[in-house]
């Protein structure tokens, strides 16, 4: 499976991804999910901010070329995964 293009792909759904709905979504092991995520976090396409919950850097830099301010800038709250803080992912949402 190509991870990058999957991940393009997913960035114009969510900035969010989880695991569990990733592997149901492709009919893959949830373990095969994390272990490729975790290969793209190390090539910085995604971050690691919880069990199961990874922020999509490709949807950030969508983010940022749309709004053309940084992905930081501001906070959006994301059901599930709490306020943002110390430790936890801050992301730019774009203007409808």
């Amino acid at each position: 499976m190509d991870w990058a293009a999957t991940l393009r792909k997913e960035s114009l759904r969510s900035s969010i991804l989880r695991s569990d709905e990733l592997a149901r979504r492709y009919g893959i092991a949830e373990g095969a999910v994390g272990n490729a995520l975790r290969r793209q976090e190390r090539r910085g396409l995604v971050e690691h901010v919880s069990r199961r919950v990874y922020v999509n850097k490709l949807a950030h830099r969508l983010f940022s070329a749309r709004t053309r301010r940084h992905p930081a800038a501001e906070c959006v709250h994301f059901s599930g995964i709490g306020a943002c803080g110390v430790g936890e992912f801050r992301h730019k949402a774009p203007l409808l």
